[in-house]
């Protein structure tokens, strides 16, 4: 039963991979809502059929491409963020150069799409991707502020102090848990 519970690689990608499916459906069903005006009559389900497949592979090309999926869930900070960033602008970029008319490649189902629902599927996109991502440490840093450990008093309060702060806070937080900085 514990080998079920444990946390693996596989498993981290498994999930990540399984809700990241679940958001790209979600954020293009969003952008092409926003798209038209919420309209009850608007034709949602022939235009989510039409691009849910060439948005869903691009961008999983840009995830790989820029190493979404190799991350560690609880120490998740700006370099990951800006990794999905870019991950999630580079797909929304291809698939913009792949709705454009062209004399060179063959007409695709997304060619003639409004490049309005890209740019609003890339933002909501990297909104919930990168929520999800950096939720966990939330919960862990913000939300569930245990106070257990001895109360410990920090020499230096310029960014070395921070930083031995962040330390504590992350590697012995159950120890230890800093109260103020001497300077």
């Amino acid at each position: 039963m514990r080998r079920l519970i444990l946390a693996t690689p596989l498993k981290r990608f498994a999930f990540f991979f399984a809700a990241d499916s679940a958001l790209i459906c979600l954020s293009l069903f969003l952008a092409l809502v926003t798209h038209f005006n919420g309209s009850t009559t608007a034709p949602y389900g022939e235009h989510f059929q039409r691009l849910i497949g060439f948005v869903f592979a691009a961008k999983l090309l840009g995830m790989a491409a820029f190493r979404v999926y190799r991350i560690t869930w609880r120490f998740v900070g700006i370099s990951d963020l800006v990794n999905i960033f870019w991950a999630v602008l580079f797909s929304e970029l291809l698939l913009v150069v792949l709705s454009l008319p062209s004399g060179v490649l063959p007409e695709l189902l997304i060619t003639g799409v409004s490049k309005r629902i890209f740019f609003v599927d890339g933002i909501i996109s990297f909104g919930l991707i990168g929520a999800l991502r950096i939720s966990k440490r939330i919960y862990r840093e913000v939300i569930r502020e245990e106070k257990v450990g001895s109360r410990t008093l920090l020499g230096g309060a310029g960014p070395t102090g921070e930083r031995l702060a962040r330390e504590f806070l992350r590697s012995m937080g159950r120890d230890y848990r800093p109260v103020a900085f001497v300077d």
